[in-house]
């Protein structure tokens, strides 16, 4: 579980990398979302909008890649912050 204090940190003190999935077909945002786990290193954002099916698939990624997630914000769950897993 994501520490409260660390959550705060990263919204308050870091810019971090994001890929905004809007706009792009779910066939594509999944080789998207795949090569920008490759090529950044966490913490990066993943902007999936409110697509159950893009929230899906970010989710399956980070368990492949053993990475952790949440929400930036509660009321927002169409942005997800990917952090190295704990």
């Amino acid at each position: 579980m994501t520490s409260p204090r660390f959550i705060e940190d990263l919204n308050m003190n870091h810019e971090i990398k994001s890929l905004d999935l809007h706009g792009e077909r779910h066939e594509k945002a999944r080789s998207l979302v795949e090569k920008f786990f490759y090529v950044e290193e966490p913490p990066f954002e993943v902007i999936t909008g409110n697509s159950v099916v893009m929230m899906g698939m970010v989710n399956d990624l980070c368990r492949e890649f053993e990475y952790d997630s949440f929400h930036r914000h509660p009321n927002n769950l169409g942005s997800v912050i990917i952090i190295e897993g704990l």
